[in-house]
């Protein structure tokens, strides 16, 4: 895709009138312009500077228009802000980097203090702290404030129904799954069954999950959760809020 492509199609909300002027604008005055690229960890692609694009309309591949807009091949005066979780910046990409800044909600003391308060039993806390220590993934997300409560809380719950400590991202993402499947269930005992005993309602809300991603939607009409073929069993787990004042056009 060209530059131009990149703005209007895929971040952001094309201007009814004027397009072509008011791009021609964002050309002429780079100094008044800020990109930004969220979540670049999540790039799937290999940062190099051995492609050179310069056409702001003339199409390439997503890869070497990203990177060329942050080498400065492309826009050269803009701003570009890149945000990434801690360590993904290689050596490629920081030369290019005027300013790094390192922004954590909790220091590694802080993520320990804030276990052992969410956990009143200390030999609990102590292995939750273990945990999150041995999985460098994990300790990286429980600098987010957020995530230490996904984490800690999930553990909270199932540790003490007899499931497995997770070891990867997978785990921990499921682990979080049954946290919210049993929240709903009266059964705390059946947590090692719990996948296994909602695993149609797990595929049928996963598969609108994965349309809403592919097709950028948070909201869904009657139409999208029913050809999803999703029960009233499937709603009542809580994945999903029903909004009696929401309107399509």
């Amino acid at each position: 895709m060209s530059l131009k492509t990149l703005l209007y199609e895929q971040c952001c909300w094309p201007p009814d009138q004027l397009q072509d002027e008011i791009f021609q604008y964002i050309l002429d005055n780079p100094r008044q312009v800020l990109i930004t690229f969220d979540g670049f960890d999540e790039f799937r692609f290999v940062f190099t500077d051995d492609s050179k694009h310069c056409s702001p309309t003339e199409p390439t591949s997503i890869a070497d228009l990203v990177f060329n807009l942050i080498q400065g091949n492309l826009m050269k005066d803009c701003i570009k802000m890149v945000t990434s979780r801690p360590d993904v910046v290689n050596v490629s990409l920081r030369k290019y980097v005027r300013k790094e800044l390192h922004v954590k909600g909790f220091s590694e003391e802080g993520i320990e203090l804030f276990i052992k308060k969410h956990h009143r039993n200390t030999d609990t806390a102590g292995d939750i702290i273990s945990l999150v220590k041995a999985n460098s993934s994990l300790h990286g997300l429980c600098n987010i404030p957020v995530f230490c409560w996904i984490a800690s809380k999930c553990h909270k719950q199932l540790i003490g129904c007899g499931s497995k400590t997770p070891q990867t991202m997978t785990d921990m993402y499921v682990l979080t799954l049954k946290h919210f499947l049993l929240h709903s269930s009266a059964n705390l005992k059946g947590a090692e069954n719990i996948l296994s005993k909602d695993i149609d309602s797990i595929r049928h809300l996963g598969k609108l999950a994965l349309n809403g991603l592919c097709q950028q939607l948070y909201v869904f009409s009657y139409s999208d959760v029913s050809k999803e073929g999703l029960t009233e069993e499937d709603l009542s787990l809580g994945f999903l809020v029903l909004s009696r004042n929401f309107q399509f056009r």
